[in-house]
């Protein structure tokens, strides 16, 4: 049988610093925070921090050419998001408010 801390960074922390590697998305314009988050991505800065919150990873949502939006509209929408796509509650919204509906959408903080 292994050592205890041989199992703990086999079984536990292995999984978890790949979780935090595939878990978080950086947006493109932030690639450099992207490489800095990874660069803290040790044994030595998790063991004694950060100490991180898993947030919610938020499902993508139709195509803005699938919306029946006018042109300006899509590209202004395409020139805020940066080229990240809307995400499902925010096209369930905008499906919402289209069709003449009310629409209370809540979500997390950085959600869109």
């Amino acid at each position: 049988m292994d050592p205890l801390n041989t199992r703990f960074y086999n079984e536990v922390f292995t999984p978890y610093l790949e979780l935090l590697k595939t878990g978080y998305r950086f947006h493109p314009a932030f690639e450099h925070a992207r490489q800095m988050w990874e660069a803290k991505l040790n044994e030595t800065e998790l063991v004694n921090g950060p100490y991180l919150e898993k947030s919610q990873t938020y499902a993508f949502g139709e195509t803005l050419q699938n919306l029946p939006l006018d042109a300006k509209t899509i590209e202004t929408i395409r020139t805020r998001l940066k080229g990240r796509s809307l995400y499902q509650h925010q096209t369930d919204a905008l499906k919402l408010v289209l069709d003449k509906k009310n629409a209370i959408i809540a979500t997390g903080t950085s959600s869109g």
